[in-house]
């Protein structure tokens, strides 16, 4: 996972063009320079004044090393009138070694997949890997639409947020290591944490899961090395859903609601197959 942001190496970026020190006013202008900024073996950083970005990000294949950071999560907010707000592509180089922090991204409602963070493999076909996000507020109200889609991702880590997506899937992940800390995952979502492929390695502490279908859906034939900790995980129909789990896996301390009913000892998994 990515260290602490370089603010020795840092790209100011104000869309209102009232700050002195900034150098663009968009994050996609910003990006090219610190790639010319970052230093050989270590990183850059994108720093967001508060503002209104109507921009599509994208840190893409060549853009490994470079962190965003916003100076107030909510009032540094990426907000494109269509499409995805930010795309996190890997290129030849699988690290990506990016902290996204402290913004808001919302998303539009068409099309119907406009996701608020996707993370994906790029033209390079190496996995996405060494990604944070942290402190960031994230929703996308698209029929078709994942807070977070991060299908092809790997050691990806959710610390400190909330994503949302109201219609969907607030955060849909494949077979990767997952971090989830103290996070708000889902609000009204039809599931608000599913995954695909055979998960392996997600680890969830802290954090509230609220889906109307499903709260926490983890399916793929066997999921393995699962370890929910501490959590909330809510919904109307089915709080817990899990395939076949294998491996290493522990439930504790988490507090299951079924529609507003509270069970603290047990799951409600559908189905009920455990290895």
């Amino acid at each position: 996972m990515p260290g602490s942001p370089n603010f020795a190496h840092a790209v100011v970026v104000d869309p209102n063009g009232t700050n002195a020190n900034a150098d663009f006013t968009s994050i996609n202008q910003a990006i090219p320079e610190a790639r010319d900024r970052r230093p050989t073996s270590g990183r850059a950083t994108v720093v967001v004044n508060p503002g209104i970005y109507q921009e599509n990000v994208l840190l893409g294949a060549d853009d490994h090393r470079i962190d965003l950071v916003g100076v107030d999560r909510d009032a540094c907010i990426i907000a494109p009138s269509t499409g995805v707000g930010l795309t996190i592509e890997s290129g030849i180089v699988s690290p990506r070694d990016h902290m996204i922090q402290g913004l808001t991204i919302l998303t539009g409602d068409t099309p119907a997949a406009s996701h608020g963070i996707e993370i994906k493999q790029g033209s390079g076909g190496s996995v996405p890997k060494g990604i944070t996000i942290k402190d960031c507020k994230v929703s996308a109200p698209g029929t078709q639409a994942c807070g977070i889609l991060a299908a092809d991702a790997d050691d990806l880590m959710i610390d400190g947020c909330t994503v949302q997506s109201p219609n969907f899937k607030a955060m849909r992940f494949g077979r990767a290591t997952i971090m989830l800390h103290s996070s708000f995952v889902g609000l009204v979502g039809v599931e608000s944490v599913a995954s695909a492929n055979q998960p392996d390695g997600v680890r969830a502490v802290g954090c509230l899961f609220d889906g109307t279908s499903k709260g926490l859906f983890l399916v793929g034939s066997p999921a393995e090395n699962i370890e929910v900790r501490e959590c909330t995980i809510r919904s109307k129909q089915i709080p817990l859903h899990t395939d076949t789990l294998k491996g290493s896996v522990l439930f504790v301390n988490n507090l299951i609601e079924l529609d507003g009913e509270a069970d603290s000892e047990g799951a409600l998994c559908d189905p009920s197959r455990h290895q």
